[in-house]
């Protein structure tokens, strides 16, 4: 009709907004990032000396103190809003170096005695492709904005096929007016093999910089680069003058834009010199180097390449032999956390990798939160944290010694398992079932006889082997595995296929009881925890729960050594070309990375070790003898944890000499 006009579009006003599937629902309002606040377990505590806890407080299974260094392994969209109600506002820097929708299993190189496998570390790609990996980030992003200090600021670590996708979600989430810098790194030198590809090399990545409010300054330390100065026949740096009362060289530069309150402060700290026609320069004073060369100190720009952060195939072999994928130099982290973080603040990191955040953060005085997902990443980490701060691979850690590395390592078991069963499966127990069983192989009914009772123990049968899947939460103890037996048995079978997340410690122990009672043999297949994550391809091998084989040397009322004589994972039957891992020749002790013990075990409570030894990056040697370790009035039973080269963890409890 001639004079009206049509109802202005929905989106007639709204400009520049970046939109992926997921950022709103059916009827247009934002959605909320959809990740529950779960109960964190304490599952490991290492302390520096007898009793000390990380930030002066001993961790509780309801958020593990106010301020210790934590490790916590599972799902960090989960974990980080777990984490909100304890550290809402308390982080002071976060610096993240996520997937970067690369399409790309990464693998790490893991030493086996004198040789070297290939374990899957994580996969980067996200479903849908570029709307899922920006789904993923921007709900990431959006709980790492609640845990930021009102003060704090965030460094994203992205390359060219991640930062546009990143900074529109930055700019959505922060605003573009906390938007502080584009930093551009030198990670690589061109070494000319994309030439040939009709593209120029790929040598740099980019760190965006945001602020949690517009406008705060960094309450670190400006991060400075150092150049040596040319000098004069007669060793006096060329274009320099001399200030008589510093007994210093500087060089000048024009006022520019300082302004008259500026320059009256650089007057009053001696900062600057005046020309004979009356200009205004400032001063920058050189520094003596110890080598006696003169040096001048200059902020750096938003261009790294200088020695300081240089690649990581340019650093030392202590660093280079950490050996996992997409790992960043220390010298990177350690200008990010000094000009980010102020002395004695709260870093995080929520995608730690090999955990060189933490190892920085450690160095320069700074507490620090890490997460990770990668069992290869917990481990890689743990293991790192641990060995830096030592400085040796099999000296004792606890009771004796002082100075060591304080952490608590969290999880989210059972909880986040009955989270994503929940999720998943929206309490169909028997898809949950055929998953377990069609990702270990067994999948159609041709496969596999599937029962159809609801009460059944027995889920499924194949010739004479019975098989069963544990609930994703229930924790497999010798009291279920004895009713799991009888089951077997009163179905005519003599072999059991247990599939489940977790055991009770000593399982291993226990079920040769139950074969020795009930005349059936359960077997233990640990469900790998990488079925829980949506954009995993492929699974590591199914193996069952390691035996380890230690015992006390010496019956002393005060003090004992204790001894490994056995390591031995097993595959899952099918699932690998020998029963035992390294049964080509291989001892099972090489595939030990380290061990630990704890004196004071009680089930229920977290690992403290009191002596712990791992094998070094360079010089494979294992200690497989503790040294001799003292006994206290509260020493009930001993508890040996052995970590492996896959991130497997085994423990077993041994008694006490006798007498005691």
């Amino acid at each position: 009709m001639r004079g009206s006009s049509p109802s202005p579009h929905p989106l007639s006003e709204v400009c520049h907004e970046f939109v992926w599937e997921g950022k709103y629902d059916e009827h247009g309002r934002r959605r909320m990032p959809d990740a529950p606040a779960l109960p964190l377990r304490v599952v490991e505590e290492w302390r520096g000396g007898p009793g000390e806890a990380a930030g002066g407080v001993r961790a509780t299974d309801e958020g593990a103190g106010p301020s210790p260094n934590l490790l916590l392994r599972g799902e960090n969209k989960i974990i980080l809003a777990s984490l909100l109600p304890r550290f809402r506002g308390s982080i002071d820097l976060i610096y993240i170096d996520p997937p970067y929708d690369s399409g790309v299993d990464y693998r790490v190189e893991v030493p086996v005695g004198q040789t070297r496998t290939s374990v899957h570390a994580y996969r980067d790609a996200w479903g849908d492709g570029r709307e899922s990996y920006a789904h993923m980030m921007a709900e990431r992003l959006a709980l790492m904005r609640e845990l930021l200090h009102p003060d704090g600021c965030i460094f994203v670590h992205c390359d060219w096929r991640a930062n546009a996708v990143i900074r529109l979600i930055m700019d959505d989430i922060f605003g573009r007016a906390c938007f502080r810098n584009e930093i551009v790194w030198r990670r690589a030198p061109n070494l000319g093999r994309q030439a040939a590809s009709s593209q120029l090399g790929r040598v740099v990545d980019s760190i965006l910089v945001y602020s949690a409010r517009e406008g705060t300054p960094f309450r670190g330390q400006t991060p400075t680069r150092s150049q040596a100065v040319e000098v004069d026949r007669s060793g006096k740096p060329r274009g320099a003058k001399w200030d008589e009362k510093r007994q210093l060289y500087f060089t000048t530069a024009p006022r520019g834009d300082y302004t008259d309150e500026s320059v009256a402060r650089l007057r009053a700290e001696g900062r600057v010199w005046e020309s004979a026609t009356g200009k205004l320069y400032v001063k920058y004073f050189l520094r003596k180097g110890d080598d006696g060369r003169w040096y001048k100190d200059q902020p750096v720009d938003t261009l790294w390449d200088d020695a300081e952060v240089r690649p990581l195939r340019h650093c030392s072999k202590k660093e280079l032999e950490i050996g996992y994928a997409t790992q960043k130099p220390e010298g990177l982290l350690r200008r990010i956390i000094s000009w980010g973080c102020p002395p004695g603040g709260l870093v995080g990191d929520f995608f730690c990798g090999s955990g060189t955040t933490g190892v920085v953060a450690g160095q320069l005085g700074r507490r620090w939160i890490m997460a990770d997902l990668g069992r290869q990443a917990i481990h890689t980490t743990r293991k790192r944290l641990l060995m830096r701060v030592r400085g040796g691979a099999s000296e004792p850690v606890g009771q004796r010694h002082a100075g060591r590395c304080s952490l608590d390592l969290l999880d989210l078991s059972p909880h986040d398992r009955r989270h994503w069963f929940a999720r998943v499966y929206q309490g169909d127990i028997h898809a949950y079932r055929r998953t377990v069983l069609g990702r270990f192989g067994f999948s159609g009914e041709s496969r596999a006889e599937v029962c159809r009772r609801r009460d059944s123990l027995i889920h499924a049968r194949r010739g004479d082997v019975a098989l069963h899947v544990a609930d994703a939460d229930r924790v497999v103890d010798a009291e279920f595995a004895g009713a799991l037996a009888d089951a077997a048995r009163f179905a005519g079978v003599e072999r059991v296929f247990c599939f489940a997340f977790e055991y009770e410690v000593d399982i291993r122990r226990d079920l040769e009881g139950v074969a020795a009672a009930r005349g059936v043999r359960v077997h233990p297949v640990l469900i790998p925890p990488e079925i829980m994550e949506s954009n995993r391809r492929e699974l590591p091998a199914w193996v069952e729960v390691a035996c380890v084989g230690a015992e006390v040397v010496g019956d002393e009322p005060v003090g004992v050594t204790v001894r490994l004589r056995r390591y031995e994972v097993m595959f899952a039957e099918g699932h690998g070309a020998a029963s035992r891992l390294g049964a080509e020749g291989q001892s099972g002790l090489d595939l030990i990375d380290a061990w630990a013990i704890d004196t004071e075990w009680e089930r229920g409570q977290p690992f403290r070790p009191v002596w712990h030894a791992q094998r070094a990056l360079r010089g494979r040697a294992l200690a497989l003898e503790s040294e001799r370790i003292s006994l206290s009035a509260f020493s009930r039973s001993f508890l040996v944890r052995v970590f492996d080269v896959f991130g497997q963890e085994t423990s077993v409890s041994l008694a006490l000499p006798s007498g005691r």
